[in-house]
């Protein structure tokens, strides 16, 4: 591990810095691995910084690959052919594309459509794509915001659902004060036209829109990384939206979810999922049984409007101090997986890997195995990205892995046959 990771712990470290001052069992018989790389990888390009599933596709982000200009970033397309294997389909790079813009910092993937962000752009952008007939994948909109800084780190998260797209900016300082965040929500009209008719704000220094996730078209979340369950309990909150029919392009706030046991620095909404009426958000940070910052996820249902019920708590049967068990989750059906890219193994330290969750009849939820690359080595931080495709299906981001390309050209493993 040659340098600092791309990684919503560690991309932008120094940038970050001057921001905010924060900071089971191996691979289950019948499971199987297949490791992504880029075609074109170099040496720190951090592949695998950001990752999405959607059926037999796959869409990892690489924001340090230097595509027409240095750290320039890019985000590579994979699809599943007849033989079971994965081919490398497109490479998908900013119209504009301009050194250091981070592309491909976050990624999300549905059927025929990208969006994937560009947070030091600028201002901030993030760009849609979509697949042609012919099979290639065209940029079809990019998407700003006037009232955008440089520094506010639009697109620092993006989610895509239909015709529905949010954007986070978790720096911004407008109108609610200094880091209060913003999260954009974008709409395509009948004609294919993106316009942005909707923005939300919560409060100075919260860091709303750190994440975001969109299940249906109707039901969103917004992760405030610094959010307060309480007067002085600064663990981060998460914020539910709903957008009935009727409001068209307007969404209404529908509850604020918070962890049973907030405690301050718990980064309580660092990584957000939801599907259905179901949502998993992982807490880093939270100082467990197991010693600091081994950190957990909760999944909270929800019984009806502005209602929403936590039902678990989640942790790895090897928890462990700085584990940060919860930097990225994904939620599909009754099945959980949550990153924890500092677990380790014998000999390979910080290697990473994902926990896999199922929920039960009687409605608990219990790990049913890790998620592990066979070629785990020291700090590949496996587990900084995930994502779960119909329960059976995983993606797991491993933006430290030293390929031949180089140290940290990064990685991603496909896991199927899951238990």
């Amino acid at each position: 591990m040659a340098r600092s990771r791309v990684v919503k712990e560690t991309f932008l470290a120094g940038l970050l810095a001057s921001l905010l001052a924060f900071a089971g069992a191996p691979l289950a018989r019948g499971q199987q691995s297949l490791e992504l790389v880029a075609p074109d990888a170099a040496l720190q390009d951090d592949f695998g910084a950001a990752v999405s599933l959607s059926g037999a596709r796959a869409l990892i982000g690489a924001p340090h690959a230097d595509a027409v200009e240095v750290d320039a970033g890019a985000a590579y397309l994979f699809e599943l052919d007849d033989t079971g294997q994965w081919q490398p389909v497109a490479k998908l790079q900013a119209s504009d594309a301009t050194a250091g813009a981070g592309f491909g910092t976050s990624v999300s993937l549905d059927g025929d459509q990208a969006l994937i962000g560009a947070p030091l752009y600028s201002k901030g952008a993030a760009y849609y794509f979509e697949r042609q007939g012919d099979g290639t994948w065209l940029q079809k909109a990019k998407m700003t915001d006037f009232d955008a800084v440089a520094g506010d780190l639009y697109g620092w998260s993006v989610a895509l659902s239909g015709d529905v797209a949010y954007i986070g900016a978790p720096y911004s300082d407008h109108s609610v004060g200094q880091d209060g965040g913003i999260m954009y929500a974008w709409f395509r009209n009948a004609a294919g036209t993106w316009f942005g008719g909707w923005e939300h704000q919560m409060g100075q220094g919260i860091h709303y829109g750190w994440s975001v996730a969109l299940s249906d078209r109707h039901v969103g979340l917004v992760g405030a990384l610094h959010g307060t369950a309480a007067p002085g309990i600064v663990s981060g909150a998460v914020y539910a939206y709903e957008r009935p029919p009727t409001l068209g392009a307007y969404w209404l706030l529908g509850g604020k979810l918070l962890p049973s046991d907030a405690s301050p620095g718990d980064d309580f909404g660092y990584a957000v999922s939801v599907a259905g009426r179901r949502a998993l958000v992982g807490a880093p940070g939270d100082d467990t049984l197991a010693g600091v910052d081994a950190g957990s996820s909760y999944v909270f249902e929800r019984v009806a409007f502005a209602q929403w019920v936590q039902v678990a708590k989640l942790e790895p049967h090897a928890a462990a101090p700085g584990l940060r068990f919860g930097a990225s989750v994904s939620i599909s059906g009754d099945r959980a997986l949550v990153g924890a890219l500092r677990s380790s193994a014998p000999g390979a330290p910080d290697c990473g890997s994902a926990y896999l969750f199922e929920r039960q009849p009687a409605g608990g939820w219990i790990e049913i195995g890790e998620l592990m690359a066979p070629d785990s080595a020291t700090g590949d931080l496996a587990g900084c990205a995930v994502s779960l495709w119909d329960g059976d299906r995983a993606l797991v981001g491993s933006v430290g892995d030293d390929t031949p390309a180089g140290p940290d050209a990064g990685a991603a493993h496909v896991f199927t046959n899951l238990p």
